[in-house]
């Protein structure tokens, strides 16, 4: 990895070499108005060329900054330590590692789940480093990464809530329900999926918040039945408040979790793939995982991207 950052390096180098020379070149012409014109270019248009032609890697390499965007309420994933104010998570661990293998300076910005993408589509930042669910839908929208993690949706009910219940056909009592789920997330889509599965088994009264730290406060006032989330954010709750809340059952299929880039930034999928599979193989990957998730998880290199 760090032969290609090296190497990268030195191709911009040469580009931004290359157009000094042709700025000298051009000063020495008789035609003084051609000679500003083409000076003031060199200053301000040259540079903005060549950068418009640039990757979005090859940029981050080129000015030495990172910038992502991140949703920084979803623990252990990335969550506001309420001593330092600062971002922190097992994503956020990854992510200083990247940053310091690659020599730049990072930007994490913190924004609502629900506009993270549409602010990629827009060109606000360099790519998402949140836990996203893989879905067909967005992968057939984005660049995925290796997964970070493994995923799936659950049910978290207040501990000993007899009303939330399995039937007999292991399904929950969903005549009635009230279910609380994060806008635009997996859990919203898994949900209503689950409930129209089991159309016969009741109605579900669904809500829809901004973040989950609301959720879990309407599900302690009793104004939720259960949440649905994915399931490492869910056991981490769990993990923390055993006497406050347990998981009840699984809502839909196994999925998997990874950050998003846009289409076209191939190159800069790879570079965090690369940087993945050597956290792997030096046993970094596997140390995060149990310090944020108290066990360890073997994901896939290939093949995990839903159909």
């Amino acid at each position: 990895m760090k032969k290609r950052i090296a190497m990268l390096m030195t191709v911009v180098f040469a580009v931004s070499m290359a157009a000094c020379g042709s700025t000298v070149t051009t000063a020495d012409s008789s035609n003084t108005a051609d000679s500003e014109a083409a000076a003031e270019q060199a200053e301000t248009g040259a540079e903005t060329e060549d950068s418009s032609e640039m990757s979005t890697f090859e940029k981050i390499m080129s000015t030495g900054k990172l910038v992502v965007a991140t949703e920084a309420a979803f623990e252990p994933f990335e969550y506001i330590d309420e001593d330092t104010g600062e971002i922190v998570g097992y994503d956020k661990d990854i992510l200083d590692r990247i940053c310091e293998d690659w020599g730049v300076e990072l930007e994490q910005l913190d924004m609502p789940f629900q506009g993270l993408l549409t602010g990629l589509d827009a060109g606000q930042y360099d790519f998402v480093c949140t836990a996203v669910t893989m879905t067909s839908e967005r992968a057939s929208q984005y660049a995925f990464t290796r997964p970070v993690a493994i995923g799936g949706q659950v049910a978290v009910r207040l501990k000993d809530n007899d009303e939330v219940y399995l039937d007999s056909d292991g399904v929950l009592n969903l005549d009635g329900l009230n279910v609380g789920v994060q806008s635009g997330s997996a859990g919203e889509t898994a949900i209503a999926s689950y409930a129209e599965q089991y159309a016969d088994k009741g109605t579900v009264n669904v809500t829809v918040y901004t973040s989950f730290p609301e959720i879990y406060l309407d599900l302690e006032s009793g104004r939720q039945d259960i949440l649905v989330q994915g399931r490492p954010a869910a056991m981490q709750q769990v993990n923390d408040n055993p006497d406050k809340y347990e998981i009840i059952c699984d809502v839909g299929d196994l999925a998997y979790y990874g950050w998003v880039c846009r289409q076209g930034d191939e190159d800069l999928v790879e570079a965090i793939n690369e940087e993945f599979a050597i956290m792997e193989a030096d046993g970094t990957l596997a140390e995060l995982q149990e310090k944020w998730f108290g066990e360890t998880f073997d994901l896939p290199s290939e093949d995990y991207l839903p159909q």
